[in-house]
Formats: structure tokens, sequence, C-alpha cells
């Protein structure tokens, strides 16, 4: 299902109003019946799948170009594009790459004591908990204060988190710099977007995402590099510093851009917490939103798994640390150009198909690749396979939350799937530590976490599926 077809599925109820409405005003006036059955079924050819409106919810977009039918800026227009645009730049940080970070400081042996690569590790998961956290307190906290004063907060944090990380002399600095300063900017940032988007697009939402999330992917292509070369040369304190500069400029120049479609949309959403609380707890009934809350944490671990142990894995089969960044830097390449396919397929074939294909692909990755991958032409392989559609989630999510949910639940639901996650956050770790006691090769543990979270995801995703739709080649 598309976006278009979301909206008029989910607000079914409005079309049979309003063609109660005015079959009741064709019989007070007496109107020709010939003229009436004409436009009956002139509607009847304008319904596309599943009886919903094919043309008509973009009727004014078309014909009125500089304003919707709500007498605003159209959705899916120029300056919906613009907004999008201004948030992928924005977003740049949001998926940082600490896994390098954290073989730097493994090889260097820059910090000392028991199970170091342990702590590091947890680093990394503090880091997306903080992140996760802050999301579900962000989508409570917009109504009160408003798009500005979360953006700036968003700002500042993360050019904080990130130059003071460049001072670290203990693991627990890292903790408090990187991990949840810039853990909670980042946060900011990313729940910024998902609560925006939703409002500027509507046909073609799976695809700006798409285009969204494409920056998390240039962040993890340029950035190892980068911080491989500046470590080697200048240092810690200068990676992180330029890192912070490169952050605070992007976001800031991006600032004026990022706006509300509509501006009176946050006293609406303010005057819903006011009468039915922050948490919409009522959401927790919907059994559709609980299988989709309960997909995004699993398939999470088993994709922070693939980036995060990379690194590592290149190191133990022999490669060097060049290496080992030029595979992060493939994964998430690839994935740059697959965030946009796939957010256009989801538009055009259905966002949970699209996942569920994805999850297929992501576990024979695992299983008949990196399994068996003890060079680099073989990791590569595995790079460009995996990486194609890891992160598939993250496009497909607000979408399908969106039409399970509703408009008025959105924001609500939002923060209340982000909670679930911070249990998938303690993936990688307690994969380390499965593997610290692995008798048998290492990494073996962490591949079959990584991979039976892939088959778990597709799994749920496809009882999801046959419940909105029982018809197999249905657009879900």
């Amino acid at each position: 299902m598309n976006s278009k077809h979301y909206m008029s599925t989910c607000n079914n109820t409005n079309h049979v109003v309003t063609e109660r409405h005015n079959n009741t005003n064709r019989e007070a006036i007496g109107g020709s019946s010939a003229k009436n059955d004409s436009n009956i079924s002139q509607r009847k050819e304008e319904k596309g799948h599943l009886g919903a409106p094919k043309k008509l919810y973009h009727k004014h977009t078309e014909e009125e170009p500089l304003k919707g039918a709500d007498g605003l800026d159209p959705m899916d227009g120029k300056k919906a594009w613009v907004v999008a645009l201004a948030l992928t730049i924005a977003g740049i940080f949001v998926s940082l790459p600490t896994c390098v970070m954290q073989d730097f400081y493994l090889r260097n042996q820059t910090f000392t004591g028991e199970r170091v690569e342990i702590q590091l590790t947890f680093a990394g998961m503090l880091f997306r908990v903080s992140a996760t956290v802050f999301m579900f307190v962000g989508t409570t906290v917009y109504p009160f204060v408003g798009l500005r004063v979360l953006l700036l907060s968003g700002i500042f944090l993360t050019t904080i988190g990130l130059i003071t990380a460049g001072f670290a002399t203990s693991i627990w600095h890292l903790y408090l710099s990187l991990s949840i300063c810039c853990g909670i900017g980042l946060a900011i940032l990313c729940v910024i977007a998902l609560l925006l988007l939703p409002g500027w697009f509507s046909k073609r939402l799976s695809t700006a995402i798409g285009v969204h999330h494409a920056a998390f992917r240039i962040t993890s292509i340029a950035f190892p590099f980068l911080m491989v070369r500046v470590n080697n040369t200048l240092g810690v304190k200068w990676t992180y510093g330029i890192l912070g500069i490169i952050g605070f400029v992007s976001t800031i120049v991006t600032f004026p851009f990022i706006k509300e479609r509509d501006p009176s949309d946050r006293i609406n959403k303010l005057e819903r917490v006011k009468n039915k609380g922050i948490v919409d707890w009522n959401i927790l009934k919907n059994v559709n939103m609980l299988l989709w809350i309960f997909v995004g944490p699993i398939q999470l671990i088993a994709g922070y798994i693939s980036f995060i142990f990379i690194p590592s894995y290149a190191t133990y089969i022999g490669l060097n640390d060049v290496d080992g960044a030029a595979i992060i830097a493939i994964l998430s390449s690839v994935g740059l150009i697959s965030a946009v396919v796939f957010g256009i397929l989801a538009d055009k074939f259905g966002n949970i198909n699209i996942f569920i294909i994805s999850m297929v692909i992501a576990s024979i990755s695992i299983f008949a690749i990196w399994m068996f991958a003890y060079s680099f032409t073989t990791l590569v392989l595995f790079a460009i396979v995996n990486g194609a559609v890891n992160g598939t989630y993250f496009i497909v999510s607000a979408p399908v939350t969106f039409c399970i949910i509703g408009a008025d639940k959105y924001p609500s639901a939002l923060g209340l799937k982000m909670v679930p996650f911070l249990l998938a956050l303690a993936g990688p770790t307690i994969a380390n530590y499965l593997d610290s006691s692995n008798p048998h090769e290492p990494f073996l543990y962490v591949k079959i976490v990584a991979g039976g979270g892939f088959v778990i995801s597709a799994l749920l995703s496809l009882i999801l599926k046959f419940r909105m739709e029982k018809n197999p080649f249905a657009k879900v």
C-alpha cells in the first residue's frame, strides 16, 4: 500500500459519511437520475485498490500548485521536498559510526582495565539507548516547547557531546559526552524528521523517508575514512572536534528551512495531550500495532550487529584498519542508494511487502555469506548484499505506523514504538558476551544472533500482513 492508499483507507469512514451526505442532497434537490448515475459511475471508476479513492486526494494539489485543498502548502510539493532535504542534511550524524572509534581505542590500547572491549561496546550501546529514550521524550515535549526550541537543543547537545568526547581519558567520560549528550542531541534531530515528514507527504511518504534515511548512510560512507585518517595523523581530539564542527555547520545552515506544514498542528497536539494525557495507552490494545512494535527491536539487534562487529571481524581475519573502514563504507554506500530505491518500491508495491522481502535477503546474507567470509572479497560481497537491505525498517516504519494507528494517535504511537528498542540495544553487548565464552570459532554466536533476528522479523511481518489483508498478493 502506498501512502496515498494509507490516507484513503484510514479515512474510509469519512468517505462513507460524505457519500451519504451527497445522496441526501441529490434526493432533496430532485436532480436528474441519469446525471446522478453518471456521477456515481465516475466515482467508481476513480476508485483504486480495495475501494480507496484513487485521484480525489491530490485533485487540489494538481489544480492549485501554490496551495493545497486545506489552504496550506501542497503535500508532496516543492516546499515539502525542501523541508525533507533540510532534515536530511541536518541528520547526517544520526548514524554516527562509533564502531570505528571502538576499534581505534582497542588497537592503541587507549584505555586499560578488565574487559575493555565490552565496556567500549557498552558505550556504543548507551549512545543508542540515550537516543532511543529521548526519541520517546522528544515526541512528548514537542507540543510544549515547539519546533525551534527542540531543534536548537539538538544542535547544541550534538556539538558539545562530540567536542568533549575528544578529551575523554576514561571510558566513563565517553559515556557522558558521546553516549548521553551526543545521543540525546541526535535523537532530537531524528524525532523532528519523523514528526514533520508525515505532515508534508502522503503519496511519496516512503520515498521521502528513504531520502532522509540516506543521510544516515552518508555519515558511514565518508566518515570512517576521515576518522581513521585523522586518528592516525592528528589524534582523537581533532577527530571529534572536526566532527563537531561539521555537525554544527550542517544543522545551522538548514535551520531556516525546517518548519511545520501546519503551524497550528502543534497547538492541536497540545490540546490533545491536555485532554487525553501525554501517552495514549489505548494504542497498546491494537494487536497489529503491537506486532509492528516488536518487529522493530528484533531487526535492530540484527542490523546493529552487522555494523558494530564488522571492523573487529575484519581484524580477526587478518585485514587492517583501512580494510575494515572500507567494509563499513561499502555497507553504507550500498544502503545510500537502496534507501531511496526501497522507499520508491514501498510506495509502489506496499511497505510491509517490501520489508518482508528485505528481511529474507538480510538473513540469507548472514547465513550464506558472512558465515563463510574469510577474505576481503567475500566480506565485500556480504557488505553489498546486507547493506542493500539493512535499515529498510526505518524507511517503512512511519508509514505503516501511520496507517495502523491513524494521524491523531501517530505522535504517541511513535514514542511508544521506541521504548522496546531499549531491549534491542542490549543485543550487541549480549552477543559480544556470548561470543567471549564461545568454545567454537570466534564471532559464530554473533552471526547466529544477527541472522536469527532477521528471520524472526520476516515471520512477524508476514503475520501482520495477513492480519491486515488476507490476499497474499495485496499491496500492504
